[in-house]
């Protein structure tokens, strides 16, 4: 830092993080300027009631504690303040990060708290002005005092995760039980708001016709906003929204926000103090009354049902994650509970398929489940750190809107590291986590006292090359280290120096590299290493992972990094070596997936290995020649073959011999004159086929082994569309022209299905037409429909001697 270069102030943070602190700032200004316009207003209020004191001493009570409400909450916040950027400016990650880690200290938890009792005392008056200007109706009244009692018990669950679970509103349960609450809170105060509003508006017309008292006096445009409290329901919508969103701005809004609650009340108290409030004499026609406010409150009552499903969605979701605080404590003490009953082996069972953080909820629901849940160890020994709740996978998570660039996410698990940790016992570990600057020295100090415990760490590196690089090195002299992921957002990258030059993991069985890198490879040998995963620019990576790993049996390669000048590097030397190394082992599978067109020379020679039971090639950008399709000949006997569509014009060819052998050719053919003529030359018996029929030349295939194929699926996809008659209208008529040529002479069941469990409804006419296509009525053993729904499923009796749909047998002539 230079005192004469400016450009050296500035801290070395993200602008997202710098937005976020300056909105935060801006707020607890915000926050002080409201109340200083409360204090104002409570002294001109106060200077009103004073002189009538014996009369109004009931409004001087209820204002000072407004009042004084209102003065702790802006007192913690500023204190709050104080120590976000003065006590604690070095706070790992900046103040955003501590406003997000460190919320629950004193100062600002009794903030929260005191505004949470504002909240309660301006509801409360807007209740008893809803019962004055309804002429004291409880017809009108008894609705919003059952929300309103609601509202206070939410309040209260509220006050204890903040006061004694140490939760601020950036944990995931808080801010759903504060957007649960809100949400009922400001519908009810909408409602009531528009209830005193339309009645204000009734009563001017009869003032203006039966009254000597100016209509305006008591009902103007500000004796409506003041005496509904619209400042209270506009400005908690607006948080609300931004709260709902995780958006910055809701750091703008909350301290003044805060103090909303004592304004509106005090302007209410105002007006009574000056005469000029609704009272109960000007509103004392009863019929009128009752009538309209039962009109008014089922408005209420239906607004209500409509708001309510997302606040249930929201508690089912902390039901299924840490269950309601205050119910399952009630029912995992009654005998009578269920799951009280279960044994704590099953219960962790049950526990292993929630994420971390609700396995931590559980954990505190009861004194019974606290128990069986630290009594198993093996709880505790998966831990998932960096990636946001509502997306858990990568690269998803980093585009994730709720994450601060630079700063951990608020519900990330980091922070509970600290508490899972020795849980586990001294169990092998699990790890992962999401890679990025902020978070890694806080992750090596958590595991500094358990790397010696990995036995499995999957890294996703945000940053590619500088991720990796950086946080590699801790990991790679583990001796308990079995399984070791890296991934990367970009494939196509090498990255330079990824490893160490004292790499040491002779326990490592699964290494899976989803770039390339520079050295090739670990330096030192990988003796245990089983299964390969990498990707792949020059052949010399190839040899020398294939020298370090003399017990390698399932290889898989990703060539989609290769470029055309990496090939010129190649030379047929190396190949040789490649063949010859995988020839001389036992593997039970080779992989290669991301094949070029300038590649095709050397793939064959490299890696078909007639010796391995399953072979799998995968091209991108070209037609399959057909030299490639000699791996089909490595089947003996009888086979089982797929050709199913990925896309448009890419085929997938997949064949499984008797003795289980598989070869399987991914790419762009032309379907009509490549497959048929030259699978079925290394392919002459198939017993079983598998085929699409969403395009017409699918019919062509069969021909090539209709008299061997014993059972035939057809693949019906969603993308058929096969609604009506004429969606089929090209495939029938090749149907005709063929049947002469299809002599299914061993065909015994016939499998019409969707793929990946997918459910649709097919007109029946159409799947007879199929059926018969393939053979006569009654000639054919067994028809099975999977996933396929007819409109009369009756009708199809009769094309087979069995009929089977979606499980149930429908008919057999047995």
């Amino acid at each position: 830092m230079s005192l004469g270069d400016p450009s050296t102030w500035i801290p070395n943070v993200s602008p997202a993080q710098l937005e976020s602190e300056r909105l935060h700032y801006a707020g607890v200004l915000i926050g002080a300027v409201a109340y200083g316009v409360h204090a104002t207003l409570f002294f001109v209020t106060l200077s009103h009631l004073w002189p009538r004191r014996a009369q109004d001493w009931k409004w001087i009570v209820y204002s000072t504690i407004v009042f004084a409400a209102a003065s702790i909450g802006n007192g913690g916040g500023m204190r709050f303040s104080e120590m976000t950027y003065v006590d604690n400016r070095v706070y790992p990650g900046g103040p955003a990060a501590y406003v997000v880690k460190q919320g629950s200290v004193l100062p600002n938890a009794a903030s929260q708290t005191a505004y949470i009792l504002g909240c309660w005392l301006q509801d409360g008056l807007l209740l008893y002005r809803v019962w004055i200007i309804f002429d004291r109706s409880w017809a009108a009244t008894v609705i919003p005092a059952i929300v309103y009692l609601g509202l206070v018990g939410e309040s209260f669950t509220l006050i204890l995760l903040i006061t004694t679970l140490k939760q601020t509103i950036y944990v995931n349960l808080t801010r759903h039980m504060i957007i649960a609450h809100f949400s009922v809170a400001i519908s009810f105060g909408i409602i009531v708001t528009g209830a005193i509003v339309g009645r204000l508006l009734r009563m001017r017309g009869r003032m203006s016709k039966t009254s000597a008292i100016p209509a305006n006096t008591h009902v103007s445009v500000a004796a409506l906003l003041i005496e509904s409290a619209a400042l209270y329901s506009v400005v908690g919508t607006i948080f609300l929204v931004s709260l709902a969103l995780q958006s910055p701005v809701q750091d703008l809004i909350l301290p003044a926000f805060g103090q909303i609650p004592g304004i509106a009340p005090l302007l209410i108290i105002l007006r009574v103090a000056q005469g000029r409030a609704m009272t109960h004499t000007l509103c004392a026609r009863k019929s009128f009354s009752n009538q309209l406010a039962l009109l008014l409150f089922a408005l209420l009552l239906f607004a209500l049902l409509t708001v309510r499903p997302k606040a249930k969605e929201l508690e089912d979701e902390l039901r299924l994650s840490m269950r309601s605080v205050f119910d399952d404590i009630r029912q995992e003490l009654t005998s009578r509970s269920r799951h009280a009953r279960l044994p704590s082996e099953l219960l962790a069972h049950i526990w292993r398929l929630l994420s971390l953080v609700d396995r931590v909820g559980v954990s505190q629901v009861c004194v019974s489940w606290r128990t069986a849940a630290l009594a198993s160890a093996s709880l505790w020994t998966e831990v998932d750190v960096g990636y946001c709740v509502l997306h858990q996978e990568f690269p998803a998570c980093v585009r994730c809107h709720c994450h601060i660039e630079g700063v951990a996410p608020p519900n990330s698990n980091l922070d509970l590291l600290p508490l899972v940790l020795p849980r586990s016992k001294n169990l092998p570990l699990s790890l992962r986590f999401r890679s990025t600057q902020s978070m890694r020295p806080r992750l090596m100090d958590f595991l500094a006292e358990d790397l010696h415990r990995l036995a499995l760490v999957h890294i996703d590196a945000v940053h590619g090359e500088e991720a990796l690089n950086l946080v590699l090195p801790p990991f790679c002299k583990l001796q308990s280290l079995r399984v070791l992921r890296l991934n990367t957002r970009d494939n196509l990258q090498v990255v330079n120096h990824l490893w160490p030059d004292d790499f040491d993991v002779r326990s490592l069985e699964y290494l899976y590299i989803a770039c390339a890198s520079d050295p090739v490879r670990p330096q030192g040998p990988l003796p245990n290493l089983t299964t390969l995963h990498f990707s792949f620019t020059m052949l010399e990576e190839i040899l020398s992972y294939l020298n370090a790993a003399p017990q390698l049996s399932d290889l898989s390669l990703d060539a989609i990094a290769v470029d055309k000048y990496d090939v010129d590097d190649w030379t047929r030397t190396q190949c040789h070596a490649i063949r010859q190394s995988l020839s001389s082992r036992r593997l039970s599978k080779i992989s290669v997936i991301g094949i070029q067109s300038f590649m095709k020379p050397w793939i064959l020679d490299m890696f078909h290995v007639e010796s391995c039971p399953d072979l799998s090639l995968a091209y991108i950008d070209s037609e399959v020649h057909n030299p490639s399709l000699t791996i089909f000949g490595d089947i003996i006997g009888p086979a089982s073959i797929s050709l199913l569509h990925n896309r448009n014009t890419s085929v997938t060819a997949r064949a499984r011999g008797e003795g289980g052998r598989i070869r399987q050719i991914s790419g762009y053919f032309r379907f009509v004159t490549t497959l048929p003529t030259s699978i079925s030359a290394y392919l002459p018996v198939v017993r079983t086929l598998t085929i699409d029929y969403r395009d017409a030349f699918a019919f062509w295939v069969p021909v090539r082994w209709c008299s061997t194929v014993e059972s035939l699926a057809v693949d019906m996809r969603r993308s058929s569309s096969l609604s009506d008659h004429e969606d089929i209208s090209f495939p029938l008529t090749l149907m005709d022209d063929l049947r002469s040529l299809a002599q299914w002479s061993r065909l015994a069941v016939v499998t019409l299905g969707v793929p990946d469990d997918g459910l649709f409804t097919v007109a029946t006419p159409i799947l007879r037409d199929v059926v018969r296509f393939i053979t006569a009525d009654g000639d054919l053993e067994k028809l099975v429909l999977r996933g396929v729904y007819t409109d009369a499923e009756t009708e199809l009796v009769g094309l087979a001697r069995t009929l089977v749909c979606n499980g149930a047998v429908i008919h057999s002539a047995t």
